[in-house]
């Protein structure tokens, strides 16, 4: 995939995320969307994520988003909270629709992608998404690695990373990813889950 084909993918892609959230989002929600539709769905994004404090990262993302914001693709609001300021994207217009009536189909076949991962982690705070982000790149870390795992040493090695979530509430994570097919763990298949798909409904 050529350099020009590549942004018109992750343009697109983005921008469709924004179209289509549930609700603005902001740009740690748009980071880990875009590293669960690469990694589990195989969307061909070409970021280079790496493990940072709020989970996988990595800053391609965010010159992306502002790309498609000073093309008038998206609009970036300033949002104040309590503890500070950030940011939140909305859609502006049909862009999107024209961004991929103008692109090749065959390299932005994605609408059931940024359906899937909207479906699943559409309703997931940053929060919890930089918790379910990490999640899967610790499971696919030990596994590239050929590390023999369970729930409980995953469990274990997610805290190690994410301290300040509760080691009940990660298993209970990671027994949701089990049962929405998003992980396969040996041990996970006999979990007790309660709620619907995804991982914060």
């Amino acid at each position: 995939m050529n350099i020009e084909t590549g942004n018109a993918v992750r343009t697109a892609v983005l921008t469709r995320l924004v179209e289509h959230a549930p609700k603005p989002p902001g740009r740690t929600v748009l980071m880990k969307w875009a590293y669960l539709l690469q990694v589990l769905r195989g969307v061909p994004l070409g970021y280079r994520f790496s493990l940072y404090n709020y989970g996988p990262y990595d800053a391609s993302v965010l010159n992306d988003l502002s790309s498609a914001v000073a093309e008038g693709k998206i609009r970036e609001d300033t949002v104040r909270y309590a503890s500070g300021s950030g940011y939140q994207y909305r859609s502006v217009s049909d862009e999107t629709a024209q961004i991929f009536a103008n692109t090749d189909r065959g390299t932005v076949p994605h609408d059931d992608d940024v359906e899937w991962v909207l479906a699943e982690f559409g309703n997931c705070s940053a929060s919890e998404l930089e918790l379910v982000s990490t999640i899967v790149f610790a499971n696919r870390e030990m596994t590239r690695k050929g590390q023999a795992y369970s729930r409980e040493s995953l469990s274990r090695r997610v805290r190690a990373i994410k301290p300040q979530f509760d080691e009940d509430y990660i298993l209970g994570q990671i027994d949701r990813l089990v049962t929405s097919d998003v992980l396969s763990i040996g041990d996970a298949s006999g979990a007790v889950v309660e709620g619907g798909n995804g991982c914060c409904n």
